[in-house]
């Protein structure tokens, strides 16, 4: 093993050179990453939506046993947190729904049916053997309607609800 002769001045100057590379290095970090964040910044979701100006916003309730559902609610929260009306509703998946708004779909329920066949991929995801999803939203709205004290009721849970008196 060769030893080194090095003084105390040549000890120094090599610290204060490692210095300077460090001071440096982290100048042109911040640097770049400030003209970075500057140029490149993404514009942030909540900007659409107040371009827009939404009067209502419909999303599944978060209480649900589909991660992607559970994160739709959260996004969709955090986007909206300035708009008045934000309103839950139930899909098959959802645990804990207890709405307290509902909407009379009487007239509306066959054109409902209608729309669901069209999702063919659907139809049969209801995680209930021999059930299709028109016999689930039957028995939703159903169940919404003696909930409503009506015929058929469409069930919501409001985050946000303001209404004009």
């Amino acid at each position: 093993m060769a030893k080194y002769d090095i003084s105390i001045r040549d000890y120094w100057r090599i610290i204060r050179k490692r210095l300077t590379i460090v001071i440096v290095a982290v100048i042109l970090c911040t640097v770049s990453s400030y003209l970075f964040a500057l140029f490149a910044s993404p514009e942030p979701s909540y900007q659409a939506t107040s371009a827009v100006k939404p009067d209502l916003i419909l999303v599944n309730y978060g209480d649900d046993t589909h991660q992607d559902h559970r994160t739709l609610t959260q996004a969709t929260m955090s986007a909206t947190r300035y708009v008045r009306n934000v309103l839950f509703f139930e899909v098959p998946t959802t645990q804990n729904f207890n709405p307290q708004v509902f909407v009379d779909i009487s007239d509306t329920l066959e054109q409902k049916f209608k729309v669901l066949e069209a999702h063919a991929s659907q139809v049969m995801k209801t995680n209930i053997e021999d059930m299709y999803i028109i016999e689930l939203a039957q028995a939703s709205a159903t169940f919404g309607g003696i909930q409503g004290r009506v015929k058929f009721a469409e069930a919501f849970a409001p985050l946000r609800l303001f209404i004009n008196i």
